[in-house]
């Protein structure tokens, strides 16, 4: 998914410059190949709002809360972090097995 979020990225750059605003989810979803669904241009979009390099508007009913940094800053963007799970811990026993 890699290469597709940089497309995203790359289009919502190129777009931004030519029309002073970020694209709405569907003008992404019609112009970058391979997302077909909007679910995958979300799933693009969160990647790229992880990586530092598309920021969310506060208003989550806006059609173009999602802007794109021309020249994101090298140290602020950060590789997807791996899901948290849980660690599995050595517990001493209270009472001893078969005794």
């Amino acid at each position: 998914m890699a290469g597709t979020n940089d497309q995203v990225w790359q289009f919502m750059i190129s777009y931004q410059q030519q029309h002073g605003m970020p694209p709405t989810m569907d003008e992404i979803r019609g112009s970058v190949p391979g997302l077909g669904y909007r679910s995958s241009a979300q799933y693009a979009l969160r990647g790229l709002v992880e990586q530092g390099k598309v920021v969310e508007a506060a208003d989550p009913g806006s059609s173009r809360r999602h802007r794109a940094i021309e020249d994101p800053e090298p140290e602020t963007i950060q590789p997807r972090p791996e899901r948290d799970m849980p660690a599995l811990l050595a517990v001493p026993a209270l009472f001893p097995l078969g005794g």
